[in-house]
């Protein structure tokens, strides 16, 4: 799916659950619809708690014509499911699948773990159900949060990534996050097209957040900006592009297949995006 020359555009999305976040995902999709994008992902929601809106999004997308890379998590599934959830993302035409590990059920939770520990594991599951079918992995230039370190991280992530066909990051801060991780899989012998994931934090709030969830550290000239911004729309909306699209750019330089925005379903910030990178 990437491409040999121009850089990959590509765009994630949320199924919806509430009115107001519907008419969100109208405005973007109204936004996406011509837009000159390579794909766009839709995510599957923790333990699969999105599935039948992710099938449905897929769906109505394909249908559209819009290129979809389904998201796909295998925690808390059995086998003979995700068997049958790959099959029917075939059918409904999806341009690939990005293999996710999930969120590890709750202690005590009545949910099980599933039959597949690791993404890598899905993977495989995805060749052997369709060989043909473009398989995508999740990377992280500053190490998994749940990894004990990041070389161990990096030899997970070289395995995956060599039995897939390329990679999109998860949220990093620093372009030398990302030069570290290409480096270090090209010394395990992995060399495949990595999409940068960026995201435009609508808040000091937001990024502290999506900080966190990723285990991160913020650079304190950053989160500065952000104070300083205020609640000020236009100035907050300045200072997000400037820090995303630059470590964008960043990757790029560094050999970036590709940019992956993680649009948290905003139509502002998908069109910013469009008009940097595609305009």
């Amino acid at each position: 799916m990437p491409g040999e020359n121009a850089p990959v555009l590509s765009v994630e999305i949320w199924p919806s659950r509430t009115n107001e976040q519907s008419e969100r995902l109208e405005l973007l999709l109204k936004v996406l619809k011509d837009a000159p994008i390579d794909f766009v992902s839709v995510t599957y929601g923790a333990l699969g708690s999105d599935r039948p809106r992710t099938l449905a999004l897929a769906e109505r997308l394909a249908s559209e014509g819009f290129r979809v890379v389904a998201h796909l998590a295998c925690l808390a599934h059995t086998v003979a499911e995700l068997r049958s959830l790959i099959q029917r993302y075939i059918d409904l035409g999806v341009a690939g699948i990005l293999a996710l590990r999930g969120d590890t059920p709750l202690e005590g939770s009545e949910i099980s773990a599933g039959d597949l520990p690791h993404a890598v594991d899905l993977v495989r599951l995805v060749k052997e159900v369709e060989p043909e079918m473009p398989v995508a992995v999740a990377l992280h230039p500053a190490g998994h949060p749940d990894a004990p370190s990041r070389e161990l991280d990096l030899s997970y992530s070289a395995k995956k990534l060599a039995l897939a066909d390329f990679g999109i990051t998860q949220f990093f801060v620093e372009g030398e996050e990302y030069r570290s991780m290409i480096a270090g899989l090209a010394g395990l012998g992995v060399v495949k097209p990595v999409s940068a994931g960026i995201i435009v934090p609508a808040s000091g709030r937001q990024l502290a957040r999506m900080s966190e969830m990723a285990g991160v550290t913020l650079p304190k000239k950053l989160f500065a900006e952000y104070v300083a911004a205020g609640s000020d729309r236009a100035s907050l909306r300045v200072v997000g592009e400037r820090f995303a699209f630059s470590l964008a750019e960043e990757s790029l330089a560094a050999g970036a297949s590709g940019v992956h925005l993680f649009s948290m379903n905003s139509p502002d910030a998908a069109r910013a995006f469009i008009a940097r990178f595609a305009g």
